[in-house]
């Protein structure tokens, strides 16, 4: 456990670092969105691009393929079995619907890039492959429910995203055999092992617990956090796994709420405080949790 903290301790110095520069107001939220933009449009892709080329492609791995679309599954059934029957304004409950469902992946990546390195970031490759078409189209559509999806917008979101088409290349690559010069590895990687502290700290500079709709937010952060172990526990025992794969899934089932909720409930008019309280406080407990969940996943 102690070798575990220590890989991990710069992690969290650099996220509650950020959030002590937030609250002097030296930076703000909005800087918070900036660095994790430059993540996904700058140093996310060849991080992924790598990590996809280098990936030993194993019928084992087709676990994180598979793993987003039970989580979003197990999700949305609890949601509307807790929410039948409860008079709910539709903005609210479009919200306490499709927050659960809405995986924060990047926030495993620090996490496992600290201890497994590119091959750890390689099952988070793979898990996005799939949860990223289930955030930009079954969520955004849930937010949008008591509006018209924009199918276009949602569609152009999907396929315009830079990792994706580096997850897309790499693994085309990969069956090829390709393989990149020392050199020209090297400094994609250089690049792309900076995605740990940029999306941390924009964590930490977005992270803002309130009591605001405290009630609804832990309701969230439970089912996203509490349901998302007992499946990722589920998979690891069905799947025999161990090790890195153990580590990796037990870190994306209990990933928080994903800031791009609040990006939909702004678009859609949903209720953006309860997202935005949602996504903070799933953010805390999965911090607190992350330590443990790796300790035991090591066992």
């Amino acid at each position: 456990m102690v070798a575990i903290i220590q890989k991990l301790l710069p992690i969290f110095f650099v996220f509650f670092a950020a959030f002590a520069v937030k609250q002097s107001r030296i930076l703000l939220p909005k800087h918070g969105e900036q660095l994790l933009k430059l993540a996904f449009f700058v140093t996310i892709p060849p991080l992924v691009f790598v990590s996809a080329l280098r990936l030993q492609l194993s019928a084992h791995l087709s676990v994180f393929l598979v793993l987003p679309v039970v989580l979003a599954l197990a999700s949305f059934a609890v949601g509307r079995l807790a929410l039948r029957g409860r008079a709910l304004p539709p903005h609210k409950r479009a919200v306490l619907l499709s927050a659960p469902m809405a995986v924060n992946s990047g926030f495993a990546l620090p996490f496992v890039l600290a201890l497994f390195g590119s091959a750890g970031a390689a099952r988070v490759v793979l898990f996005n492959a799939v949860n990223n078409p289930i955030l930009f189209i079954w969520v955004y559509a849930l937010v949008a429910a008591h509006h018209q999806p924009r199918a276009g917008q949602v569609a152009k979101r999907v396929l315009l995203s830079p990792p994706l088409w580096a997850l897309a290349l790499g693994l085309v690559g990969n069956a090829l055999g390709l393989r990149l010069e020392h050199h020209v590895a090297s400094a994609l990687l250089g690049i792309g092992n900076l995605t740990s502290w940029l999306i941390i700290a924009g964590l930490g500079l977005l992270f803002a617990p309130k009591r605001d709709h405290f009630r609804g937010a832990l309701y969230i952060a439970v089912v996203r956090i509490g349901l998302g172990l007992l499946v990722g526990t589920a998979v690891v025992f069905l799947w025999h796994l161990h090790g890195i794969d153990r580590a990796a899934v037990l870190l994306l089932a209990a990933a928080p709420v994903g800031f791009n909720l609040i990006t939909f409930t702004a678009v859609e008019q949903a209720d953006t405080a309860l997202a935005a309280s949602a996504v903070s406080y799933s953010l805390l407990f999965a911090l607190v949790l992350a330590p443990f969940i790796v300790w035991l996943a090591s066992a």
